[in-house]
C-alpha cells in the first residue's frame, strides 16, 4: 500500500461478494487498478488490514468505481469504513445523458475508450466465496476494473469542457450510500411486486399471518446462512399466509420442493407450528432490522392538499434547475435522506435546513430561497451561466 500512497495517482477498484449465495453477504475480492497495475487482494483472508482502511479512507487518492451504491454500503457494514475522493463512473455517465441508470462496463469501455472488452457476466453471478478461485474468475475480476480510471479521466476532460466538474465532484463528496442493515418492512415486498393484492385489501388475520411467516422465514435464513428467497420464495409469501395446512408435508408439497434441504424441514415446521394460532404474544420481533408491530394494519399517511401542491411545485423546480444546469436531479436532492421537507408546516417553511448534494455549500442559501419562492409563486430567478456552477452562479433577485 505504500507504493500507491507514494504514487500518489488515481486508483480503480472493484469488488466481488458472494450476495446471492449466503444470508450475511461478505466482500470476498478486492480488486485495484494503479496505473495498469492490478492487484487482487483475497478479502476473506485478509480482512480490511489498517493500510487497506488507510487508502480507503485517505483524501490524497481519488477511487474510481463503476456504481458505487452497494460497493460503498458494504465497505461500510462489513468494515465501518468510509472511503473518500470518489468517482463514480456510472452516476458520471448518465450526467453525461446515458438514460440508464446501471450502464454495463461494456458499454463504457467501447463509448469512451473506443475497445470492445468481451466478459463473461455469467461469472458475476458465480460463487466468489469458493477457494480456490477458478483462471476465468481471476481473469473476469482484472478485466473488471483494468479500464476504471481511463474511462474516468475521458469522462472529466468532458465535464471540464462543459463546466460541470466541480458540480459532480461536489456531488461526489456528499455522496452517502445506502444502509444495509437488515430493515423488516412490509412495504418492501409490495414494491418488489411479488405481492398480488394491495395490503387495504387483504384482512388483520393474513396480515398478521404474513407478518409471522416474513420472520420464521428470516430468522430461519440468518440461522443456516442461507439467502431469505432460498427458504420461502418471494411470490409463495402471501399465499402461503392465506391458506391453511394442516401438516408440515402438505407446506412441503404445496411449495414444490422435491430435494428438500434441512433449512426448508426447519422452516416449514416453523411455520406450520406457529400460525395455528393467531396469538400476538408468540410473534417475536427477530434481532435485526426494525419493529414489526406497525406492518399489521398496514397504515399510510394522508398528506394534505397543500402538502401535495408543494410537492408537485418541488419536483418542477428540482427537474427545471438540473436541466439548466445539465446536471442530475439527485443533485439537487437525496432519496434517502432528503431534502423531503415536511410540508405540513404551518409558516410552509422546512423544519430542517436543506442541504443540495450537488451544490457547494457556500451557495446552499441561495438555492433554498429560490426554492421557497418557486413554491410561493411558481418562478425561480436562478440565472446559470455556461461556466462551473460550484464556482460561478449568477443570482439576480427580481
Amino acid at each position: 500500500m505504500d507504493y500507491i500512497f507514494d504514487l500518489r495517482t488515481p486508483i480503480g477498484i472493484d469488488l466481488e461478494t458472494n450476495s446471492i449465495y449466503v444470508y450475511k453477504q461478505e466482500i470476498c475480492l478486492m480488486q485495484i487498478e494503479v496505473s495498469q497495475e492490478i492487484y487482487l487482494l483475497d478479502i476473506l483472508k485478509l480482512g480490511m488490514p489498517p493500510s487497506l482502511k488507510d487508502l480507503l479512507t485517505s483524501p490524497l487518492i481519488q477511487k474510481t468505481f463503476q456504481d458505487m451504491q452497494f460497493d460503498l454500503a458494504i465497505i461500510k457494514s462489513q468494515f465501518d469504513c468510509q472511503p473518500t475522493n470518489l468517482f463514480d463512473i456510472s452516476t458520471c455517465d448518465r450526467m453525461l445523458g446515458n438514460q440508464s441508470n446501471h450502464p454495463s462496463l461494456e458499454i463504457m469501455e467501447e463509448k469512451y475508450l473506443g475497445v470492445a472488452i468481451e466478459t463473461k457476466k455469467k461469472l458475476q453471478k458465480s460463487n466468489w466465496g469458493i477457494r480456490p478461485l477458478a483462471k476465468n474468475q481471476i481473469h473476469y475480476a482484472a478485466k473488471d476494473v483494468l479500464n476504471l480510471v481511463r474511462i474516468k479521466e475521458k469522462m472529466e476532460s468532458i465535464l471540464e469542457r462543459d463546466f460541470r466538474l466541480g458540480c459532480f465532484q461536489t456531488y461526489m463528496d456528499n455522496f452517502t450510500p445506502i444502509n444495509l442493515e437488515r430493515k423488516f418492512n412490509i412495504n418492501f415486498m409490495w414494491n418488489k411486486k411479488v405481492m398480488l393484492k394491495e395490503p387495504d385489501n387483504l384482512s388483520q388475520i393474513v396480515l398478521t399471518k404474513l407478518k409471522q411467516i416474513l420472520i420464521i422465514r428470516e430468522n430461519s435464513a440468518e440461522k443456516f446462512n442461507k439467502p431469505s428467497h432460498w427458504v420461502i420464495p418471494d411470490q409463495k409469501l402471501l399465499s402461503i399466509a392465506e391458506r391453511q395446512f394442516k401438516s408440515s408435508q402438505d407446506l412441503i408439497h404445496y411449495l414444490g420442493f422435491r430435494n428438500t434441504k434441512p433449512f426448508h424441514r426447519f422452516v416449514v415446521n416453523e411455520i406450520i407450528k406457529k400460525t395455528q394460532s393467531l396469538d400476538q404474544e408468540i410473534i417475536t420481533e427477530p434481532p435485526l432490522g426494525t419493529s414489526l408491530k406497525r406492518w399489521a394494519p398496514v397504515s399510510i399517511r394522508e398528506s394534505s392538499p397543500e402538502t401535495k401542491y408543494r410537492i408537485k411545485y418541488f419536483k418542477e423546480w428540482t427537474k427545471t434547475c438540473s436541466y439548466r444546469m445539465k446536471i442530475l436531479p439527485e443533485f439537487l436532492f437525496d432519496k434517502k435522506s432528503g431534502p423531503w421537507i415536511d410540508f405540513d408546516d404551518i409558516s410552509g417553511n422546512p423544519l430542517e435546513p436543506i442541504e443540495f448534494p450537488g451544490i457547494s455549500s457556500k451557495y446552499t442559501t441561495m438555492f433554498a430561497n429560490d426554492l421557497k419562492q418557486y413554491l410561493d409563486s411558481g418562478t425561480s430567478t436562478l440565472e446559470f451561466e455556461e461556466v462551473d456552477i460550484a464556482t460561478r452562479i449568477q443570482y439576480s433577485q427580481t
